[in-house]
């Protein structure tokens, strides 16, 4: 099963918006964020780069980001 921190990270990578992902996931902002910043403390990296018109994944986010997505590819 997949962790909500999980979900939220996909989420926000394919929107790469925080505001955008809360509104859609039925969540506020201020709770994705919370959410990110404990799977970048997990991961002890981080995963965006936060700016005034959303979010860009790092490096980090990227091989992240694509990891989950051939990790889903298999198990499907």
């Amino acid at each position: 099963m997949e962790s909500l921190e999980l979900r939220i990270f996909r989420e926000v990578a394919y929107t790469k918006s925080i505001s955008k992902t809360a509104e859609n996931m039925g969540y506020v902002q201020s709770n994705i964020t919370a959410h990110i910043k404990k799977l970048e403390g997990e991961l002890n990296t981080t995963l965006f780069i936060r700016h005034s018109k959303g979010v860009t994944l790092t490096k980090d986010g990227e091989k992240r980001s694509e990891e989950r997505r051939v990790g889903k590819e298999c198990r499907s």
